[in-house]
């Protein structure tokens, strides 16, 4: 399986490209850390922000899934409910 869409490919690449080679050379900790901090919110973040938008949807038709409605399963379960 893919570990990133074409999609978040296409946006890590076109953000990443736009790192000059003397940027990277300044070997400033804080500036490839703010790099690799956006390429986390473009691909993985983003992905977990649009499958907790779906969630909530589904939620709201009666169809509970997703990890929010495990961890309140394993609630009803522990209190009896």
């Amino acid at each position: 399986g893919k570990t990133i869409s074409d999609r978040d490919r296409a946006l890590v690449e076109d953000f990443v490209g736009t790192i000059s080679l003397k940027e990277i050379d300044s070997g400033d900790p804080a500036f490839l850390a703010e790099k690799l901090q956006k390429v986390f919110e473009l691909t993985v973040q983003a992905s977990r922000n649009s499958l907790d938008r779906a969630y909530i949807e589904l939620g709201q038709y009666g169809y509970n899934l997703g990890p929010m409605a495990e961890k309140i399963a394993s609630a009803d379960q522990v209190l009896g409910s």
